[in-house]
């Protein structure tokens, strides 16, 4: 979702940081309840999918394409500092 935010960036002009953090609310939270898409945030019981990356904030994480530092899936992980995770058993 970073990647959309940031085309959404692009292809709207968006360029203070405030605009590129609209952009990503756009991308996530905004499509998610636009499509009816429950459990889906930062909250127990939500599915945790979730990204973590190597910037500073949230205008960086969008307009830098930082390095993927932890990948969650369903709460597990699936990738972790460059290295697959190991099968979860």
């Amino acid at each position: 979702m970073l990647e959309r935010a940031g085309t959404i960036g692009l292809r709207d002009e968006l360029m203070t940081d405030r605009e590129l953090g609209t952009a990503l609310e756009l991308a996530t939270t905004e499509a998610a309840a636009a499509l009816g898409l429950r459990e889906y945030g930062l909250a127990v019981g939500d599915r945790a999918d979730l990204v973590v990356v190597d910037a500073a904030g949230v205008p960086e994480a969008v307009a830098c394409h930082p390095r993927r530092l932890l990948v969650l899936h369903a709460g597990r992980i699936v990738h972790d500092a460059g290295r697959l995770a190991p099968p979860v058993s």
